[in-house]
């Protein structure tokens, strides 16, 4: 089986600070472009177990799903290697908006919605199990939402678990129920659509149904007194049935694709591409900041061509050695020795994931801390 290397470019910091611009790099010289995180929500399990969810996770595709191309080791922990995408996440974004007066659109949040349920809905769809796994979503919260300038979405952070485990959704999306059920992946969009729209994720789920309901309701406070045109009643009601106490009191995913997409086509524009077309190049530069000096940002899926760096020289890690995908299956992520070749020539590095780097190359060195997927 034919073997890549993956070459650390630099960071991703539109996406957060543990994200990766990176190349796998093929026996015949030929590169492809990535990007590298250690995963949304939690830390993802140990290499031999991260791979068996990403050999189903990686098989499954939707448009607005970023794909999963390997999973490997990158300083002592599993790692996803997605496809290159030129994508702000937009928890970057908002942060970006908020000391400038401004937020996302109301029908850029909404056609969001529209997206991700679409994703969730299809991807968790029984045809897409393999291996007695199902596709989920810890979230997705803001930060695992990238968008791209040219008004491209893709959602990173598909999980798919052994049967009967139950993934730690991020704070305030995890349903009162527990689980990723269909039920509960709608409490995590009402979650992310409550974030996008007034700065923070809806409290805990309350243990009664008052309790509960008191604190969804402090939550669509915020999000009828953000800045800019006032949210629809609409939404606001739709926003309420997501996150309802009761599982049964909550659309069902296909229904709330449906309304979502009515809530829509009446809110004024911009809508989501306009949006991302107009805003975002005046954003970027802040967005990515010394990342893109002298270099490019990442390109889309399977872009090839030599390394563009202002770092200096990238080192090409045999450690990190993996195999590519099968050719013409369609499949990521076949088993292979990469564990057995990460001891062989690798120097040691930080447990924490991925790597630093300085103006003068990419160095192994503490990354900073961040709350994950966020």
């Amino acid at each position: 089986m034919a073997r890549v290397s993956i070459r650390i470019v630099g960071p991703w910091s539109a996406w957060d600070s543990r994200a990766r611009r990176a190349q796998l790099v093929r026996e015949d010289g030929s590169t492809a472009e990535v990007l590298l995180h250690p995963g949304g929500a939690g830390a993802l399990p140990a290499l031999e177990q991260a791979r068996a969810e990403g050999r189903v996770v990686g098989a499954a595709r939707h448009p607005a799903a970023l794909h999963l191309k390997q999973v490997t080791q990158v300083g002592g922990a599993s790692t996803w290697v997605f496809d290159g995408f030129a994508g702000a996440s937009l928890a970057r974004v908002s942060r970006e908006l908020a000391p400038r007066g401004e937020a996302l659109p109301l029908r850029l949040v909404a056609e969001v919605g529209v997206a991700v349920v679409d994703a969730l809905g299809e991807l968790g769809a029984p045809a897409q199990a393999a291996e007695g796994r199902q596709v989920v979503h810890p979230g997705p919260t803001p930060g695992m939402v990238l968008l791209s300038r040219d008004g491209q979405l893709k959602v990173a952070g598909f999980r798919a678990p052994p049967a009967g485990t139950r993934l730690e959704p991020p704070p305030g999306y995890g349903a009162p129920e527990g689980g990723q059920a269909p039920p509960a992946q709608v409490y995590a969009v009402g979650a992310l659509l409550v974030e996008l729209l007034g700065g923070e994720p809806p409290p805990a789920a309350g243990a009664d149904a008052d309790g509960h309901a008191a604190g969804v309701r402090r939550a669509l406070i915020r999000v009828v007194s953000r800045p800019g045109p006032r949210a629809p009643e609409a939404l606001v009601d739709l926003l309420r049935e997501c996150l309802a106490f009761a599982p049964q009191a909550r659309p069902s995913l296909p229904r709330l694709s449906v309304r979502l997409s009515r809530v829509v086509r009446d809110l004024p524009s911009p809508d989501l591409l306009t949006w991302a077309r107009d805003a975002l190049p005046r954003l970027w530069p802040a967005l990515v900041g010394a990342d893109a000096a002298g270099m490019d940002a990442p390109g889309p899926a399977g872009a090839a061509g030599a390394p563009r760096s202002a770092f200096g020289a990238v080192e090409v890690d045999p450690g990190l050695a993996a195999p590519t995908e099968a050719a013409g299956r369609g499949r990521a992520l076949a088993p292979d020795d990469a564990t057995a070749s990460a001891g062989r020539g690798a120097r040691s590095r930080p447990p924490e994931a991925l790597l630093e780097h300085d103006t003068e190359e990419v160095e192994r060195t503490r990354v900073r801390q961040e709350p994950a997927g966020r």
